[in-house]
């Protein structure tokens, strides 16, 4: 046998001169070497990448706009003079359709003949036979019907379909992505603002999945009558007018009759010997979606080698574009697809899911056995994500199945929360019923005010890690980066008066309207990256166009606002971030005049990995719902803030549930301090734990810092974690105290 790295350089000689127009015999480029077995194998590949190019030109989505020949011949009546043809509609390797009337009926019709060139061979016209036979005794919602078959005068066999009015899948892929970029691929520039809104592309893209999961049906019912397909792909998955999806052309499908009723979908199917006479089918099928065994020429073939084409469409869906690259000979593209040399999904297309990304590569693998076992184990899987159900290939963590429960059941959710804030209640009433010692009793509150602190500093962090998520899935919004990209270009940044600022006053607006019933917000802001304020939209119905705000610590992510000097180091923040409270003094009413508290969370805006500004929503501290939480008789709930404050002192009581003014988030008078925690009761809360890490605990002499009294208090605390990079928790500078009086 040859050296495999010989007959793959003069296969490359070959192909590069056949595409420079110049076409070198076998024998020329085994002339070098002495070997009759090397010229065999040289002469067979050739004879192969020649068919292989032919199919190429009409099955590869390469050349789109090659002119197709259409023609009859010479016009010969039809049988009966039954059918009118009216216009052509579509050809493949091995026929060509054309739309007809029905003149018995009165109904149009789609008549498939075969190619001219291959009408008076018989080895074409058995395969064209056995499909019409094969699509015919297929009886599935999915196939198109048979209606019957003919001939012309001349003997040109044909045969009758019902004619599909609609689009292929390749079409709806390409209007999709036409749309949602402004373009006509997924690789154009930056996302049209004149595109459908999320909510609508997210539909669109469903109903792709939906269509995808109809073809796997009708394949996976192909497969239990041992029928493989061999030349799946989006041009013969055809969507129809009413919601219609089917798989057309089954020009190349091989079939094995079954032994019994009971043969499934794991039968193999036995391929043509490619040394007979049928050699212009060697070779069959469309490249770019040929599973690898099938591209490496394999006899025996199995319904993975459909899973695989059907892996191929999906991974179009998910990405618009090619699984492998169109550029190079055939050789080197064959070459690709047998190694299995694609990037995946997400790669190509970061909003690609998760879930999807699994899906599809599980698909498309290189091995037939480490594929999906069946075509509806593959469309469960898709079922599976539109459900928001976790997919075989992808399990949940634990984290991740609560957050899809919670979801799911959000109003179980709410119940299971007050359910347990009851039972925490009622546990401690029948402890405190139940302990006879004063001791075990004081055990039980302290447990108690514990576990109401932890509770209560787990809920407000996660309300914190809701308005990061979405900051970020806003600031990933592609008009907000088209709105700074130009505001980059635009030649006055300090007027105010440029129109984007208008344009993002309004995106702005939109955000709130999504975004405000479920997290309140007193502000949204957009910075550039230089910390000049693009857009504001607040309650107070203020603007701060063209003012530089790169000294604010929403912007920095640093614990201070920075001086003037400090201001040519200013850059914005790479992760999210959480800012130190501040006092609000804007006004939604003048004759309000009170100030609030009131802090910022704030995420980085990306165009790629480049930093284009910062996104923020400003809350008024009272805003977070877990604050509400302590309603028991004689307890009260206090947050306080460990990082300095705009005055530079630490420990400032953010909220006291005490106090009735404290409630609402405001003072009455301009002129009063608002209360600090004691610096001892401060400084044991903040010791370090074994970890080095602060940590939650019981103060049972705790001072009230409404009152400054010594002692007089049992406390629980906890500190409030967040996770901004979604991996590593971090502390957020803010404690959560639970307290009541010691009795």
């Amino acid at each position: 046998m040859p050296h495999t790295t010989t007959l793959d350089e003069l296969l490359t000689r070959w192909d590069e001169a056949y595409t420079n127009g110049r076409e070198i015999s076998a024998e020329e480029l085994c002339r070098p070497h002495s070997s009759p077995d090397l010229l065999v194998a040289v002469r067979d590949h050739i004879r192969a990448l020649k068919q292989m190019d032919g199919l190429l030109k009409t099955h590869c989505w390469i050349n789109d706009q090659e002119r197709v020949d259409t023609e009859l011949g010479p016009v010969e009546p039809v049988t009966h003079q039954r059918y009118a043809i009216q216009s052509h509609l579509a050809k493949g390797g091995l026929g060509t359709v054309f739309v007809a009337e029905d003149q018995e009926l009165r109904r149009e019709v789609a008549l498939k003949f075969i190619l001219d060139r291959f009408a008076s061979d018989a080895d074409c016209l058995a395969s064209f036979r056995a499909e019409r036979e094969i699509t015919a005794r297929m009886q599935h919602p999915g196939i198109v019907p048979v209606y019957g078959v003919g001939q012309l005068a001349s003997g040109r066999p044909f045969y009758v379909m019902r004619y599909v009015k609609g689009r292929s899948l390749k079409q709806a892929i390409a209007d999709f992505y036409a749309r949602t970029t402004g373009c006509s691929g997924a690789t154009a520039g930056l996302p049209s603002s004149a595109g459908p809104a999320p909510a609508e592309r997210e539909m669109e893209f469903h109903k792709l999945l939906t269509s995808f999961i109809a073809a796997c049906h009708t394949v996976a019912y192909a497969h239990n009558r041992c029928v493989i397909n061999r030349d799946l792909k989006p041009e013969h998955i055809m969507l129809g007018r009413y919601g219609e999806t089917m798989v057309v052309d089954w020009g190349l499908a091989m079939r094995v009759d079954p032994p019994d009723a009971t043969t499934d979908s794991g039968a193999n199917t036995v391929l043509a010997d490619p040394t007979t006479s049928n050699s212009s089918r060697g070779g069959a099928g469309t490249l770019m979606f040929m599973s690898p065994e099938q591209a490496a020429g394999a006899v025996f073939l199995t319904p993975a080698t459909d899973i695989y084409s059907l892996g191929a469409t999906l991974y179009v869906i998910l990405t618009g574009q090619l699984p492998f690259s169109a550029s190079g000979c055939v050789h080197e593209l064959r070459q690709k697809v047998i190694r299995g040399e694609f990037q995946p999904p997400r790669r190509v297309n970061p909003s690609c899911s998760k879930a999807l990304d699994a899906i599809c590569r599980k698909a498309m693998a290189g091995r037939a056995e480490d594929r999906y076992p069946t075509a509806e184990a593959l469309a469960a899987d898709i079922e599976r994500h539109l459900a928001d159900q976790p997919v075989s290939v992808l399990p949940d963590t634990r984290g991740e199945a609560a957050l899809r429960w919670t979801r799911r059941n959000r109003g179980a959710a709410l119940t299971g929360l007050l359910s347990l804030v009851s039972l925490t209640v009622l546990a401690i009433i029948a402890s405190l019923a139940l302990l006879r010692s004063s001791r075990e009793a004081n055990a039980a509150r302290q447990a108690s005010l514990h576990t109401s602190a932890t509770f209560a500093a787990k809920m407000l962090g996660r309300e914190v890690e809701n308005r990061w998520l979405a900051l970020e899935v806003a600031a990933a919004d592609p008009e907000l980066i088209h709105l700074l990209r130009s505001w980059e270009r635009e030649p006055d940044k300090s007027s105010g008066a440029s129109p984007i600022h208008q344009d993002c006053d309004a995106w702005l607006a939109q955000q709130r309207k999504r975004f405000d019933a479920t997290l309140p917000a007193f502000s949204w802001v957009v910075n550039d990256r230089r910390g000049i304020q693009v857009g504001r939209r607040a309650l107070d119905g203020k603007e701060f166009h063209g003012e530089s705000f790169a000294h604010r610590t929403y912007f920095h992510g640093r614990e201070r606002e920075l001086t003037t000097e400090q201001l040519d180091l200013a850059l914005p923040i790479i992760r999210p971030n959480l800012s130190p409270v501040f006092e609000n003094k804007s006004f939604a009413d003048e004759s309000e005049r009170q100030h609030k508290l009131t802090v910022t969370c704030s995420v980085p805006i990306r165009d790629g990995r480049e930093i284009v500004g910062v996104l923020g929503m400003s809350i008024e501290i009272t805003a977070f719902e877990a604050l509400r939480l302590d309603s028991a008789q004689q307890r009260m709930a206090l947050l306080i803030d460990v990082r300095p404050d705009w005055r530079g002192d630490r420990g400032l009581v953010l909220f006291h549930g005490g106090q009735a003014a404290r409630i609402h988030g405001k003072r009455p008078a301009l002129n009063e301090q608002w209360p600090v925690a004691h610096a001892d009761d401060l400084s044991r809360m903040l010791a370090p734990a074994a970890g080095g890490q602060v940590a939650s605990g019981i103060l049972p002499d705790f001072r009230n810092p409404e009152h400054r009294q010594a002692g007089g208090m049992i406390a629980g605390f906890a500190p409030v974690w967040v996770r901004p990079d979604r991996q590593k928790p971090c502390f957020s500078g803010w404690l959560v105290v639970v307290c009541e009086a010691a009795q």
